[in-house]
């Protein structure tokens, strides 16, 4: 059975790639920076930076191909106990903006004959579509604030600052940073309520690694700091549990959409 390895960050959307890999009938092999716990999967911890090490298992493992999936915590690069490896790396690189980083990694990868494969090959089934997953649909006012977010969003996607934006009454309450979607929605969260919160696919950004996610987690975080309209792009971000978050969206009428940034498909 051919194996297929799988850079793991945190997050569901690794069980998903799991699931994914095994119904595609192979066997799955998890490499990650943390301890993560998979029974029955075989997993190997790497110290950031180690590529040696993770070349030896590579090879000892016989494992051609590769997937880079879940959140790794951008903060992770500033850590002091990256082994000497990596800091030449890190030094390497112009900016450590995440795509340049995982354009890199990428790079010497497929330059030790180990193709990196873009997430939708096990994961199609997960892509989001063009539709509204809630009941409730957003009114005159509300499209409003979801076409500022989604201009605001790409925009700042294509300066690589961040996947989201969160909006209110046409205002800009918070930009994703370092610190990911959900601390950016807690944050807005501590100044209004009802608001919209926009995520895109950054500009540029490789389809190997890093599509948006949005899943359960997301959406309770959304609930807990009162947001009321969650829009992400259609055909670039992964839905995790979609009838959980169709569920969830019913009980507390919040409005859920993928999009393309058009509302003609929406709008009688």
């Amino acid at each position: 059975m051919e194996k297929i390895g799988i850079f793991a960050g945190v997050g569901d959307i690794v069980s998903l790639a799991i699931d994914g890999i095994k119904k595609a009938g192979k066997q799955p092999v998890i490499f990650s920076f943390y301890d993560l716990n998979f029974p029955q999967i075989k997993f190997y911890k790497i110290l950031i930076g180690d590529f040696e090490g993770f070349f030896n298992i590579i090879n000892k493992e016989n494992i051609s191909k590769m997937i880079f999936i879940g959140k790794i915590h951008p903060e992770e690069m500033f850590k002091k106990d990256i082994v000497p490896a990596g800091a030449q790396f890190l030094k390497s690189l112009s900016t450590l903006t995440p795509e340049d980083v995982m354009l890199k990694l990428v790079d010497i990868f497929e330059k030790n004959n180990i193709k990196i494969l873009p997430l939708s090959r096990f994961l199609k089934h997960n892509i989001a579509e063009e539709k509204i997953y809630s009941i409730e649909k957003p009114e005159p006012k509300q499209w409003v604030d979801i076409d500022f977010a989604w201009k605001m969003a790409k925009f700042i996607a294509q300066k690589k600052i961040g996947q989201a934006v969160s909006i209110k009454n046409g205002m800009v309450v918070a930009v994703e940073g370092i610190e990911g979607t959900d601390e950016m929605i807690k944050r807005t969260g501590r100044y209004c309520q009802d608001f919209t919160v926009a995520k895109v696919m950054r500009t540029g950004q490789s389809t190997k690694f890093d599509l948006p996610t949005i899943g359960p987690k997301t959406i309770d975080v959304f609930l807990e700091y009162k947001g009321k309209v969650l829009v992400f792009e259609a055909g670039k971000t992964i839905i995790v549990d979609e009838e959980k978050i169709k569920d969830i969206a019913s009980k507390h009428n919040i409005i859920i959409l993928g999009y393309k940034g058009k509302k003609d498909k929406y709008v009688d």
